[in-house]
């Protein structure tokens, strides 16, 4: 079978059919790698391939019966979750900007080769890195994920400008360039540097090598290429504050070339903090900006309203306009995220959300029921703030309710301001046609890919419900990561490590699982299950310890347990993330209850030690508790009442008259128990007798 190109008979002519593309790629040191998924794309930063490819053993691809056009090429390390960082085919190093990636042209019969590809080992530490020119002003900025970027320790950017007097290296101020916007609506903690108006040889190769803290670096190349951009005349931008919150920014497009434009609205003071940024639009004249985008702008202030023109599909280059505006719309505006009435495991769960622009203007909120009820939030208590730069609106107020006696029906939510107005919402709580039940905690799996991807799963126990995974700190303080709602068929998730980038490499966390009923009236979830997020082995080779306790009246009666040396008494079912090594488990003492003897366990790199603790409770009249009744335990009592030292331990949770002491009670009880055995003749167990009437 012939590997070249095919052809195609028809009367008088022979035409070939095919058109090729092929390359390799390697590694850093030059390695091929092997089984790896090459796609390609019809256009700039379309993310949707039309055709793949994937490398054999020595690390070579070959695209086949392409179509005429040109093509862009991309790694797709993350389909099969290899450790390496994607990148765009760009006749160079390699570009993870998809705006930067260059066309490889296809025509009939010609084939196209060395479209090769160098790929380094992940993870990838930084969210984005440009060289840009703004408003003719040269300049550079990155940014770091979260869970790198306390250990970053110098960043570099070399330069091509031999007149500058960076040249040929500038070392970012860590401290002093370092530009943090944290609002519930704009998230940003990133690292510029402005060098000045741009000079005609600032163009060509830049290098940035950022260095972390154990030795890692990360080098990142660009190119500055003349691409220029027309700004938008300020004057023209208008600025309309509509009744419902809403507004429409309106401008006067200034060239006929095709631009890509964006609307960037922030503080108007000295220091600059942006609240809002939509997507780029091509050749726009204006955008319509709802109530939501706007929720972080207060009634009543004055805005910088910016306008960003950038070449069609390049956003390297840019020319910013600007107005100072106040948004002040005229009618009553949405001023709550959301609110809802739901049972959660078995409780009313009540919840109140505003916009962060006006969480510190609530003086009050009220919620009335069905029949009488009537729930007065407390503005302290109530308050609860799980939000992070990953899901920054998670804060507001929520109460965890004893049902009341009429459950189903409307709730009406009244949210009260400062400046005398209210909000009032409604909630309707229906009755589910079946409460949604818990999936089996001991079903509940994950697993860490090699590019920090994670896969939970779970054993599906083939109700009608819905499924929910969230992601929080170890101590639930933060949530990092949720999934969208799942369907009933569903028994896994895999979540991609950028989703994740808020997790510190080597940190523990926990996950569970919710479970809704279809109509959401009703939630339920599974405890927390605690791992170490160490795709990248920050770690070390850590395991876990998980205790169970039993039976569950015991643990309803208050039954814990700890590692010997520490002072937190755990519950049962939590799972305590440890280095390899034996450790000593101890226990809780509880009245009524004998307490487990310690326990050495064993925690292993990689597993999960699986222990459990089991309670006995304590028998009436037992006064040394060895689980019988005997002549021993009469004695202890008697040398109780006379005031002698006993000659054993005396555990008051012997008490059989409820007075809280071993007396005389105790030693007849005994003598009675001892007297039925003796007459008994039988080997079964007696029932015991009655507390004495004599001494009662």
């Amino acid at each position: 079978v012939s590997s070249g190109p095919t052809t195609e008979t028809t009367g008088r002519y022979t035409e070939q059919t095919q058109a090729v593309v092929s390359g390799k790629v390697t590694d850093a040191a030059g390695n091929p790698v092997p089984h790896l998924l090459v796609l390609a794309s019809a256009g700039l930063c379309q993310w949707e391939a039309v055709a793949s490819a994937v490398t054999d053993d020595t690390g070579d691809y070959r695209f086949e019966d392409l179509e005429p056009g040109n093509y862009y090429l991309r790694t797709c390390t993350s389909c099969e979750h290899k450790n390496y960082v994607d990148i765009w085919y760009d006749q160079g190093y390699g570009t993870i900007n998809c705006g930067e990636a260059a066309p490889v042209p296809v025509e009939i019969g010609t084939t196209q080769e060395n479209v090769d590809f160098t790929i380094v080992e992940g993870p990838r530490r930084t969210t984005w890195q440009q060289v840009t020119v703004g408003d003719n002003k040269l300049g550079c900025g990155f940014a770091v994920n979260a869970g790198f970027r306390e250990s970053l320790v110098s960043a570099v950017l070399s330069i091509p400008n031999e007149s500058r007097s960076e040249y040929p290296a500038y070392t970012f101020d860590l401290t002093g360039e370092r530009i943090l916007w944290d609002s519930e609506c704009r998230f940003l903690d990133y690292w510029h540097h402005i060098f000045g108006p741009l000079q005609p040889e600032d163009y060509g190769a830049y290098t940035l090598t950022l260095t972390f803290a154990g030795g890692e670096t990360e080098v990142y190349h660009m190119v500055l290429e003349p691409n220029p951009v027309v700004g938008v005349d300020p004057d023209t931008i208008t600025v309309e504050v509509l009744a419902n919150g809403g507004a429409w920014v309106g401008w006067q497009i200034p060239t006929e070339n095709d631009q890509d434009y964006q609307v960037r609205i922030g503080t108007a003071g000295e220091t600059y903090k942006e609240l809002f940024r939509s997507g780029s639009m091509r050749n726009a004249n204006g955008m319509e900006l709802s109530r939501n985008d706007l929720r972080c702008l207060e009634p009543g202030q004055t805005y910088l309203w910016r306008v960003r023109a950038f070449p069609a599909g390049v956003d390297t280059w840019q020319a910013t306009s600007a107005v100072v505006a106040p948004y002040d719309p005229a009618g009553p505006i949405n001023r709550i995220h959301g609110f809802t009435a739901q049972i959660r495991n078995d409780r009313l769960f009540l919840e109140v959300i505003p916009y962060e622009s006006v969480i510190d203007r609530v003086t009050g909120i009220n919620v009335n029921g069905p029949g009488d009820f009537n729930y007065q939030m407390d503005l302290e208590t109530d308050w609860y703030d799980l939000s992070s730069e990953a899901r920054l609106f998670l804060k507001g107020w929520s109460a965890s309710l004893a049902f009341p006696a009429d459950l189903y029906g409307t709730y009406t939510f009244e949210v009260f301001f400062d400046d005398g107005t209210s909000q009032i919402m409604e909630h309707s709580l229906n009755e589910p046609a079946m409460l949604p039940s818990s999936v089996d905690f001991g079903s509940l799996q994950h697993y860490i890919h090699p590019d920090g991807a994670v896969t939970f799963s779970w054993e599906n126990p083939g109700l009608d419900q819905r499924y929910q995974v969230r992601i929080r700190s170890a101590d639930g303080s933060r949530e990092h990561c949720c999934s969208v709602i799942m369907p009933a068929h569903q028994n896994s998730w895999t979540v991609s490590s950028s989703n994740l980038r808020t997790l510190i490499p080597g940190d523990s966390y926990a996950w569970f699982l919710r479970a809704y009923d279809p109509s959401f009236n009703a939630m339920t979830q599974t405890q927390s299950v605690q791992f170490v997020y160490d795709p990248f082995g920050h770690a070390g080779s850590a395991g876990s310890l998980i205790m169970s306790i039993e039976p569950e009246e015991a643990v309803d009666a208050g039954a814990g347990w700890r590692r010997a040396g520490t002072e937190a008494w755990l519950e049962s079912g939590y799972i305590e993330v440890l280095d390899p090594g034996d450790y000593n488990v101890e226990f809780k003492p509880i009245p009524g209850w004998n307490t487990p003897e310690n326990q050495t366990v064993t925690v292993s790199s990689g597993f999960k030690t699986d222990v459990i603790g089991v309670y006995t409770a304590h028998m009436l009249g037992d006064v040394n508790a060895d689980d019988k009744i005997d002549l021993t335990d009469a004695i202890l009592a008697l040398q109780v009442i006379s005031g002698m030292s006993p000659a054993g331990a005396v555990h008051s949770d012997a008490d059989i008259d409820g007075d809280g002491r071993i007396g005389l009670n105790e030693a007849v009880f005994a003598l009675q128990v001892i007297g039925q055995i003796e007459d008994g003749g039988g080997s079964g167990p007696l029932p015991p007798p009655p507390i004495p009437q004599i001494l009662q």
